[in-house]
């Protein structure tokens, strides 16, 4: 953990004394053990690539390729939750005489749920 300490605050004051920042060249200045953990580090995304799949007409998609999606995704599920949870409150309104105090509670419980109805075909979630 001391390393990875020392290491980031060694990249950091380079980039902030405005230096052109070359791996290799930072790797060459540093001591044996931590440039192995850096080559370790920048190595492990290459220890997982698939090699020359194309050969084989099989594509793969880079890690990049589903970023967007992914957060787009991952927005309209808290999105989803939110509304969950503001239906929870509204179903849990005081209750007067077997009906709703304010009575656009219903109409608002039949808003949310068209919506979340919609956040969920959206995620292809069956609701």
């Amino acid at each position: 953990m001391q390393h990875l300490r020392a290491l980031y605050t060694e990249i950091i004051t380079q980039f902030n004394q405005g230096k052109d920042f070359q791996v290799d060249t930072f790797i060459n200045e540093l001591e044996a053990d931590t440039a192995s953990l850096v080559s370790d580090i920048l190595m492990d995304d290459e220890r997982h690539a698939l090699h020359d799949w194309e050969r084989m007409e099989i594509y793969v998609k880079g890690k990049d390729s589903g970023v967007s999606q992914i957060v787009s995704e991952t927005i309209l599920n808290l999105r989803r939750y939110l509304i969950s949870l503001k239906i929870k409150d509204l179903i849990d309104s005081p209750v007067e005489n077997g009906s709703y105090k304010d009575r656009s509670v219903l109409e608002a419980v039949k808003d949310y749920n068209t919506l979340h109805s919609i956040l969920s075909e959206k995620l292809r979630r069956v609701v």
